[in-house]
Order: structure tokens, then sequence, then C-alpha cells
């Protein structure tokens, strides 16, 4: 089943927004202690560096989120977010992942946190809102990489039960923020069309108002 956006509605969509704007907060939060993680116990440097970049992106898909909620009704709109929302979220993907992997080889003595670091990735994405299964997925690749990258067999093992180890322990993650993904889809078409009939009912009750109002001057 694909997941995501199921339906060009505006207030689908709105839904959707709704959540974007939900999360940003969090997102924010936790980009901010990693800037300042990286500072602290690696170098001021390249902590600067990766803030200005990753906030320059996640600037990008905060106005991609506003500009479509300006054009909800736009039969364009939907697409056109997909679009942006799949390219900002690989690309954020891979520049913070990108990060884990830069310090791990520059800094050995922080391996264990530099695998935390894109475990915790790896799960944050696939709980993030996503409006297409090829956005789902690229969100969560670059992460996945990552993981193998950093786990290598040089550094953590054989190849086999590392590739078994990591492979099952990436498939639950999937497997888990799917189930999520497809949750979010529903309850999006439910609001939607609990909106719907919320619509219909209060034109009704205008057309009975209206009614009675013609029938009480007559």
């Amino acid at each position: 089943m694909a997941i995501g956006l199921a339906s060009d509605d505006p207030l689908v969509l709105r839904t959707y927004i709704e959540r974007y704007r939900a999360l940003f907060p969090t997102r924010l939060v936790f980009v901010t202690a990693l800037v300042l993680a990286v500072a602290a116990s690696f170098s001021p440097v390249a902590a600067l560096q990766f803030g200005a970049i990753h906030y320059l992106l996640f600037g990008l898909f905060i106005w991609a989120v506003e500009h479509a909620a300006k054009r909800v009704d736009d039969s364009r709109t939907a697409g056109r977010l997909k679009l942006q929302s799949l390219a900002l979220g690989f690309l954020l993907s891979c520049h913070i992942s990108w990060l884990a992997l830069h310090v791990n080889a520059v800094a050995p003595a922080v391996h264990v946190e530099c695998v935390l670091l894109v475990m915790t990735l790896l799960l944050l994405s696939g709980l993030q809102v996503h409006l297409s299964t090829p956005g789902f997925l690229l969100s969560v690749a670059p992460h996945a990489v990552a993981l193998f990258l950093i786990t290598r067999p040089e550094q953590a093992g054989e190849l086999t039960p590392h590739l078994w180890g990591g492979g099952m322990f990436v498939f639950a993650i999937l497997a888990a923020s799917w189930r999520q993904q497809g949750g979010d889809q529903l309850s999006a078409l439910a609001a939607a069309d609990l909106a719907h009939r919320n619509e219909e009912l209060q034109a009704a009750v205008a057309v009975a108002e209206t009614a009675s109002r013609a029938k009480s001057d007559f």
C-alpha cells in the first residue's frame, strides 16, 4: 500500500501541512542540540558550518510548506509540495548523515556516539511526515546506508553478522515507520471526510433556516 498524500483534496493537504507545522519545532530543537553537541565534543567550526547549511535547508523546507498553505486550493500545490518535500527531505538526511560519518572518521573516540546518532536519525526520519512513498524511502535511505558504513566489519566484526544484524534493525524501523505513515494517511482522509460532512450539515442547516424564515414571513 502506498503511503503519504492519497488525495488532491485541499482538506487532506491542509491536514498534512498542520502536521508539518507541529513537527517543525521539535526538529529545530533537535538540530540545535546537535549543533551544540558537535561544538562541545568535536569542533566549533564544524558545528558552525553544519548549522549554517542545515538551517538553510530546513528554512527552505518550512518556506515550501508555508507557501503551500497559502495556495492549498490550487490543484497544483499538492504535487509541487510532494516534489519539494522529497528533494529537501533527501538533502537534509544526506547532510546530517554525512556529519555523523565525518565525525566518526576524524574522531574515533566518539564512535559509539556517532552510531547512536545514526540510529536516532533513522528512527526520526521514518516517523516524520511524508507525502509520498518515494519521499519516505529517500528520507530514510541515507541513514540506513550510513548505519552500515559506520558499523562496517573492520570496526564491528565480520561481514555476515554485520549485514544480518544491521538489516534486521533497519527492517524493523522501516516496518514500524510504514505502519505509522499508513495511520497518518488514514487519519488525514478521515479528518477530511469529517470536515466535508460538517460543511454539508452546515449548508443543510442554513437552507433549513432560510426556508423557515421565508415561511414565517409568508
